[in-house]
């Protein structure tokens, strides 16, 4: 397949590698490479949460059909925000798929991150 793919990656080591067959596969083939993400005019916000025992929760793609805003989205759906957690775009400025990405961050820390497609900005 040819084309362009663009992702929210955060900045760091990374690898590409080619895969062949269905989705669960046979593994990565020989045809890989390693390389360092970097971001010299400083256009990437972190999310990456701030523990490294960190927990993955799902949800509706679209958001909570209700809110008015990320922000709002955000605090509905989170068990125990506060009015002092700080909500912000994250990753590049630039779209990217699935949707912009949100984080959101307590004391200066990032404790969740979140992806809303329904809203495209705020």
């Amino acid at each position: 397949m040819d084309g362009v793919f663009v992702r929210q990656m955060p900045l760091g080591e990374a690898t590409v590698f080619c895969e062949s067959g269905p989705s669960e596969g046979d593994g990565p083939e020989d045809l890989s490479g390693s390389f360092t993400i970097v971001d010299p005019n400083g256009v990437f916000t972190d999310y990456q949460l701030s523990c490294a025992d960190g927990e993955g929760v799902g949800g509706s793609p679209d958001g909570v059909p209700t809110a008015r805003s990320p922000e709002e989205a955000i605090t509905s759906q989170v068990e125990g925000s506060m009015s002092s957690d700080v909500i912000e775009r994250a990753g590049y400025p630039v779209l990217a798929p699935p949707g912009p990405i949100y984080r959101l961050t307590r004391d200066g820390k990032i404790i969740g991150w979140f992806l809303l497609n329904k809203f495209q900005d705020h």
